[in-house]
């Protein structure tokens, strides 16, 4: 068997890499074949040749994990928004930055926490710390995206299996921290609730306001929608990392033939 040599095929719409024997020509290939036939492109050649091929926008795996993650990512930001994490029937539904009450012959109003957690500081930090993770896998997500439209190459560092690694870690982590969020507000916001039930002159000076906190208490749609969050986002990460594997075994250096 002859000698191979790397060929690079690529343009506005797709990547492709073929493996060709010396001597043959292909006139649609952006290198100059008169030099490079007889011999093993070198390492630095095909590094700068992998290096300079879009992303692979035809891999499914990509594409919907792209669409999953924005979901992900909308779902927390309406978890994060909305105050109905914690629910006391016909009494209080409470949320990372305020909380509602049910005021007799008024209705449901939303304003800060009469009496502030101990636990939602920490919570509140859990989520801008999500949030972050989140921001820069968008922001990773855009600057891909306009890259792709212009057909600029990615360098030696942003090159797409490079960022099918980085969007993995960054998913992961907002994956996790949302989990985290979830968990402190399962545990801790059961026992603020169970406490401040069992605080009597507490329920008495809520009864004055109007407001009846002896319901029962349950976790509300805010945190069922983080939940959702949470799991599209791991899904998320898996298909980065999928991905991150076929790149991984597409640009696998070629060697000599025998």
């Amino acid at each position: 068997m002859q000698s191979k040599v790397v060929c690079i095929r690529f343009n506005r719409f797709e990547s492709k890499i073929y493996i060709i024997h010396k001597n043959e020509r292909y006139p649609d290939s952006p290198f100059n074949h008169e030099k490079s036939q007889g011999r093993l492109i070198n390492q630095e050649v095909y590094t700068m040749a992998i290096d300079s091929i879009p992303f692979n926008r035809n891999c499914i795996a990509a594409r919907v994990a792209l669409a999953v993650y924005l979901s992900g990512f909308l779902c927390f930001l309406i978890g994060m928004a909305t105050p109905n994490w914690l629910h006391v029937d016909q009494g209080m539904q409470g949320g990372l930055w305020s909380a509602c009450y049910y005021v007799q012959e008024v209705g449901w109003t939303c304003n800060q926490y009469k009496s502030q957690p101990e636990f939602i500081p920490a919570v509140q930090a859990l989520a801008i710390i999500t949030l972050l993770f989140y921001i820069v896998e968008f922001v990773v997500m855009v600057t891909v995206i306009i890259l792709l439209l212009r057909s600029v190459g990615f360098g030696d560092y942003w090159n797409p299996k490079n960022i099918s690694l980085v969007s993995s870690l960054v998913t992961f982590s907002a994956g996790c921290f949302t989990l985290m969020t979830l968990i402190v507000v399962a545990v801790k916001g059961k026992d603020y609730v169970a406490d401040l039930q069992k605080d009597h002159y507490g329920i008495l000076t809520y009864q004055q306001l109007g407001i009846d906190l002896t319901g029962s208490y349950s976790i509300g749609w805010s945190f069922g929608v983080t939940i959702l969050s949470a799991i599209i986002t791991f899904i998320s990460f898996s298909l980065f990392i999928f991905e991150y594997k076929l790149l991984q075994a597409q640009i696998a250096l070629p060697t000599e033939g025998s």
